[in-house]
């Protein structure tokens, strides 16, 4: 490394028949140490939550039977249990996506990284946490040109300038990837691609 340049946030490694651009994602402290904080709350709500609609289930359930209640809460009618039951329910159901929502965010700050895999048969892009994760395969000869976005190019804001990235077109659509770097970093990966791939770059 030249003396006074940083490290490039990203790793490239030589797989043989392609190579592999790994971006870790960029860690805030206070985000992760916030959502690892409100998710040890949430754990408890979620559990309580459980406790409360299988106790109202089980109470509406010993009415209809007969069996007598065993509910945790007392009701003045029989209508108590299924009231309770489903407003816990439908609380239950956005407590649940909130909690998943920023459990993502959480374990993505924690170990996710961005992976770009690069060959002469295509380009293959995934996103894994903990090494799980869906990968999205684009076929060689679909792919056209791959170029750096840069400022409000992507925003369609004039004026906004958004994060650098990678983009390529295939077919009608248009994929980005190598997000939330600079534009140094950036442009070193798609030096990285164009250099060893010709086929990918503009006009190649």
């Amino acid at each position: 490394m030249i003396p006074g340049l940083e490290t490039p946030r990203y790793q490239v490694e030589d797989l043989g028949m392609s190579t592999q651009i790994s971006i870790p994602a960029r860690k805030n402290w206070f985000i992760l140490i916030f959502m690892g904080v409100w998710l040890t709350g949430w754990l408890f709500g979620e559990l309580f939550a459980l406790g409360v609609l299988f106790s109202s289930v089980g109470g509406l359930l010993a009415r209809i039977f007969g069996i007598g209640a065993f509910d945790f809460f007392e009701f003045d009618d029989g209508m108590g249990p299924a009231f309770a039951g489903g407003f816990i329910l439908v609380w239950l159901a956005f407590w649940t996506v909130g909690g998943y929502a920023a459990a993502r965010t959480f374990l993505w700050q924690l170990a996710g990284k961005e992976v770009i895999e690069v060959g002469p048969t295509g380009i293959r892009l995934s996103r894994p946490i903990f090494g799980l994760g869906r990968v999205k395969e684009y076929h060689a000869d679909e792919i056209a040109g791959v170029r750096l976005l840069r400022g409000d190019e992507g925003t369609g804001k004039k004026g906004i300038a958004g994060p650098p990235q990678l983009v390529f077109d295939y077919g009608f659509d248009t994929v980005g990837f190598g997000g939330g770097l600079t534009t140094g970093e950036v442009e070193g990966i798609l030096e990285e691609i164009t250099t060893r791939y010709r086929q990918y770059a503009p006009g190649g």
